[in-house]
């Protein structure tokens, strides 16, 4: 059984024009909210094996908070660049190349790709119309391959947003 958590990074300041959007920082808002869903995903006993996030400031800030609570090594965070402006396509590309011993990952990312991403797994009548700042999906898939992921049985296990907890 494979576990993929999908991540969408926390709220991001958008108060200085002249900052890129790859170097956008985490409000303190966002760091919050992200911090309160990792504490919950460690209630609920959430370890992934690796972490994968996008090279943008606000996602792996968010991966940090995510490793931190859950007590995942820091320097063991993957920082993908291509994850920045990646489709859902090349998302599912890094997952087929994972390690078959790795059996959970964590990958944090960008919306539109993430909420395509999640919806690509929903039955149609599940969809969701945005997966928002600092929401977490998990699927397990019954393959013991990540390269096999889409052809195998899956189910969601959760959806979480910071304004359930």
């Amino acid at each position: 059984m494979k576990t993929v958590y999908m991540v969408r990074h926390a709220k991001s300041a958008w108060d200085n024009p002249d900052i890129p959007d790859h170097f956008r920082k985490l409000t303190p808002q966002g760091e919050e909210d992200i911090r309160k869903v990792a504490k919950h995903l460690r209630m609920k006993f959430v370890n992934p094996e690796l972490i994968i996030t996008s090279s943008a400031t606000r996602a792996l800030e968010t991966a940090k908070i995510m490793a931190e609570e859950l007590h995942y090594p820091l320097d063991q965070i993957n920082i993908n660049s291509s994850f920045y402006r990646a489709e859902k396509e090349e998302i599912m590309e890094t997952l087929f190349y994972l390690p078959d011993e790795v059996e959970s990952v964590m990958i944090v990312g960008h919306n539109p790709t993430f909420t395509n991403l999640v919806n690509s797994f929903l039955e149609n009548e599940d969809k969701i119309s945005k997966l928002s700042t600092s929401s977490v999906a998990a699927f397990r898939f019954k393959s013991e391959h990540w390269e096999e992921l889409e052809m195998f049985k899956h189910h969601l296990e959760f959806i979480i947003t910071p304004k359930e907890l």
